[in-house]
């Protein structure tokens, strides 16, 4: 029997119910099917949201496209292979190289389009855009680390980028990508050296960890040590599990801004809940969800 909490997420499943979820692998953590399925019932919409664990993006297309599925989000590893199976790209996903949003078209196939660095932008301003910086530190150049750095780079002409990583190929692949679009203020460095040298770090106001460092079950390390982080500075983890990650708390110890990487997980799925559905989204259904 369900419990009175789970009874909350359900409603009768017919023939006309939309079958829609996310891919990535592993799943076992992910909050989207309850935030997406709380909001389908707020909003009484006939649709249900699950969790799809496959290991391999192609596989999972095939296998869902079989059984109807109408839209999915697209997590770790899979963001930057699907560009490659699908029939329409949006130009904003095709620039990052990189998904997180995938929608059924009428006749069949997917379009692919990317909400990471909306939910990003949202996350660090709180949708006003007051909020200025003038460096940032950027610790990732994955998928995800793709779509913050463009959305970032659009809305700030004026902002300079570092990026910290250990995969130099794919640094470089990212910082010419960058460059071609939004010119010579791009640069990177081996994330080691971060730790040999802190003051380098006094140089950012806005960090951002788009890395899997500190995620569970990893949560005894942080992207960067306590001597690297800074009063001044807006420290943003885009990690959700746990909340409070090692280095939001070496953050909050020196007194920096912290942003939580529940609000892009909200941020990111409110903008494909309306991808989905072409209906605003009941943000504060989907934020006491993730709660």
């Amino acid at each position: 029997m369900m419990n009175g909490e789970n009874r909350q997420i359900y409603h009768d499943i017919n023939a006309q119910t939309q079958l829609l979820g996310i891919i990535g692998y592993p799943l076992s953590h992910t909050m989207s099917p309850l935030m997406h399925n709380r909001a389908f019932q707020a909003m009484e919409i006939n649709a249900v949201y699950i969790a799809f664990p496959f290991a391999n993006a192609s596989e999972a297309l095939g296998t869902l496209e079989k059984i109807g599925v109408q839209g999915l989000s697209v997590t770790i590893p899979h963001k930057e292979a699907v560009l490659s199976l699908v029939k329409e790209i949006d130009p904003l996903a095709k620039a990052i190289g990189a998904a997180n949003t995938l929608k059924r078209l009428p006749g069949g196939a997917w379009h692919a389009s990317n909400t990471d660095g909306w939910g990003a932008w949202r996350a660090l301003t709180g949708g006003d855009g007051a909020l200025s910086w003038h460096r940032a530190l950027i610790l990732g150049t994955g998928g995800a680390a793709r779509a913050v750095a463009f959305t970032l780079a659009e809305k700030m002409p004026e902002l300079g980028f570092m990026f910290a990583s250990r995969d130099e190929g794919r640094s470089q692949r990212l910082m010419q990508d960058l460059r071609r679009a939004f010119g010579n203020r791009f640069f990177w460095i081996q994330s080691a050296k971060l730790g040999e040298e802190p003051s380098f770090c006094h140089d950012f106001d806005l960090v951002v960890n788009v890395s899997p460092v500190g995620m569970y079950p990893d949560v005894l390390h942080s992207p960067l040590s306590r001597r690297c982080i800074f009063a001044h500075q807006t420290v943003f983890d885009t990690i959700y599990n746990p909340e409070s990650t090692l280095l939001l708390q070496f953050a909050q110890e020196a007194g920096a801004r912290t942003v939580l990487g529940k609000e892009m997980l909200l941020y990111q799925g409110v903008r494909q809940f309306e991808i989905f559905t072409g209906s605003p989204a009941p943000i504060d259904v989907m934020r006491d969800a993730l709660r």
